[in-house]
């Protein structure tokens, strides 16, 4: 009797120790299944988070100041500039000259007073080094006044004489009067020169000159004088134009 009851208690601690194994695959599938079942970002695997595009804002288009910026041409203070002219190179069999470009040498010099009354006097001189040869010495320059706003220019019809003219600005008219004196290479004088004498409104701002090359061309330089034209149609040949502000000639005056 004693044997058996030791039997019946060791067979209910194998089947008590069965079950117990038997429970524990069930409660770790159960958790397994319910961790894979959970994203650690609670998105799907293999979605692709759309990136958030920025919006370009349109690049607005620099508006030139003035004709000459929107040309491309520098204005240039006081004092001497080198750049290509016509020169007589040599004279043909006939003494005629035989023009060609070669570097010539520039100066510009002015100053302004205010003679009250709402004007003021600006008084520019533009002179040239001339070109000299077995046969002489010889300068083929062009020169007027310009407004650095319109880029229009403004040769007087007769030298030595004030020429009253008005410049016309959008919705304003300026008036303006110009005194042109020519100065001929000399002794004292070894220069070609073209001194301008410009009254105009105290306020007024734009005041330029220029120089420009000439190829002989007789019709080209009168055709101009008296009349407005823009910068561009003066301009003959393969030459450079070399364009003065007033307002930068009196910064560099003292420079000069």
């Amino acid at each position: 009797m004693k044997h058996k009851g030791l039997y019946a208690l060791a067979t209910v601690a194998m089947l008590a120790l069965f079950t117990g194994c038997g429970s524990n695959p069930r409660g770790e599938n159960r958790e397994k299944k319910v961790t894979e079942a959970v994203s650690p970002t609670g998105l799907p695997e293999g979605t692709v988070t759309p990136e958030t595009t920025a919006t370009l804002e349109p690049t607005a288009t620099p508006v030139p100041a003035n004709y000459m910026e929107a040309k491309g041409i520098e204005v240039l203070g006081a004092g001497w500039h080198t750049c290509k002219g016509y020169i007589a190179e040599r004279w043909d069999e006939n003494k005629e000259p035989v023009v060609a470009l070669a570097d010539c040498e520039y100066r510009f010099q002015v100053e302004e007073e205010d003679v009250g009354g709402g004007s003021k006097i600006i008084r520019a001189t533009l002179s040239v080094v001339p070109y000299m040869s077995p046969a002489g010495w010889s300068s083929y320059v062009m020169g007027g006044f310009v407004d650095l706003q319109t880029g229009k220019t403004f040769f007087p019809m007769m030298p030595d004489q004030p020429h009253t003219t008005l410049l016309t600005r959008e919705e304003e008219e300026i008036e303006l009067q110009l005194l042109l004196e020519f100065e001929r290479p000399s002794v004292i004088n070894p220069y070609y020169t073209e001194r301008y004498t410009l009254v105009c409104p105290s306020e007024y701002e734009d005041a330029g000159f220029y120089f420009a090359g000439w190829n002989e061309d007789n019709e080209a330089y009168q055709e101009r004088a008296g009349v407005w034209k823009l910068l561009h149609y003066v301009r003959h040949g393969k030459s450079d134009m070399m364009v003065f502000g007033v307002n930068e000639g009196l910064e560099t005056m003292q420079e000069k």
